[in-house]
């Protein structure tokens, strides 16, 4: 235990820490620490107040200890997982797992359960009714990734393996680009599949459909020039 700044002196010039230009560093105001050790807390506990501000006002551990220029990201980050949270609860999509597509119609104006177009991910119940604008023809204009949110898509097991295609894809993103530029393009769609598609089907059907994807990949990972260059 150190108890006087000739201890910490010796000590930092003993360990000889530099600071961001090189240049060594000689002695640490100790009171300067606290800050840095309660914002580590803070991320630690996720910014629960209540265990964070243990041995503070909550108003003075947020206001000396929280919002500092360090933790702008992790309130940022925050917000957008607040933000994809709520947007996914609000559209809860429609699965299938069990649905036997031998047996739906193709009419134009599908029965409950029934579909009368594909798409990549999903089959569609009405692709000439789309929520996001029609194409000169009268079809949907959008691209295959905004079927993950759409009111008309239809998760089924025969769309599993492109489901699959398409998270591996995702995951394989995160290396590539930056985490805040991944999280604006992709986290919603990441989480999408993960909380609210996969869960739904039986993990044995999950497991034939990572076995299709390995056996026919060439013909399943399929990801579109405009998507590949974001």
């Amino acid at each position: 235990m150190i108890h006087n700044s000739r201890e910490v002196t010796a000590l930092v010039q003993s360990l000889k820490i530099a600071d961001d230009s090189g240049h060594p560093i000689t002695t640490i105001d100790c009171t300067r620490l606290r800050k840095t050790v309660k914002m580590h807390r803070y991320r630690r506990y996720g910014g629960h107040l209540g265990r964070f501000a243990s041995d503070n006002s909550q108003s003075i551990a947020v206001r000396h200890y929280a919002n500092l220029d360090a933790t702008r990201e992790d309130h940022a980050n925050a917000v957008v997982d607040a933000q994809n949270r709520l947007f996914l609860s609000a559209m809860e999509p429609v699965v299938l797992p069990d649905l036997d597509e031998t047996k739906c119609s193709d009419s134009a104006e599908p029965t409950d359960g029934s579909v009368d177009s594909d798409t990549w991910l999903a089959s569609c119940q009405d692709f000439w009714d789309s929520p996001f604008g029609q194409a000169d023809d009268g079809g949907c204009r959008s691209p295959f990734t905004l079927c993950l949110p759409c009111r008309n898509a239809v998760f089924t097991a025969k769309k599993l393996p492109a489901i699959l295609a398409y998270l591996t894809w995702l995951n394989d993103r995160r290396v590539i680009i930056l985490p805040q530029q991944w999280e604006a393009l992709h986290g919603s769609d990441y989480a999408r599949i993960k909380l609210q598609i996969l869960p739904k089907f039986q993990p044995e059907m999950v497991a034939d459909a990572k076995s299709s994807l390995e056996e026919n990949r060439g013909a399943l990972f399929y990801i579109p020039l405009h998507e590949r260059r974001t």
